[in-house]
């Protein structure tokens, strides 16, 4: 992360407005105890229970936070997506063996078998010249 470096010059003028009064300093302490009325918005959540119900997807600008059900849905979701990519490979091997078994020439095919035996009947002098 990039460190911003304030110069002299700048050091110099905050100082000026900060013993004017100009500047005030916003520091953030914990010595303050949380008031009774802000306690209810004040949750504190362990390592499991974040790595179960919070997911960040990315870096930078482009980060995605998923929370609660979010994430099982995240993970219910490219479970799918595998079981959808599985799916397409086989479909994909029987879409070649269905184009193979249609395939006259391809000697899979009962196509093919059948065309021998006919042209093996049709031979001449075959057993049947007509089909």
């Amino acid at each position: 992360m990039k460190q911003l470096v304030e110069t002299e010059e700048a050091k110099e003028e905050r100082l000026q407005k900060i013993v004017a009064g100009e500047e005030i300093d916003y520091a953030v302490s914990s010595e303050d105890a949380i008031t009774e009325e802000h306690k209810k918005d004040v949750f504190v959540f362990d390592e499991d229970l974040l790595r179960e119900n919070v997911r960040v997807e990315k870096d930078g600008l482009n980060t995605i936070v998923m929370l609660g059900e979010q994430v099982e849905l995240n993970e219910q979701i490219n479970a799918k997506k595998e079981e959808l990519r599985l799916k397409t490979e086989q479909f994909i091997q029987q879409d070649e063996l269905v184009r193979k078994y249609a395939n006259a020439g391809e000697n899979v095919s009962p196509l093919y078998y059948w065309n021998q035996i006919r042209e093996g009947l049709r031979a001449e002098d075959g057993w049947a010249e007509i089909d």
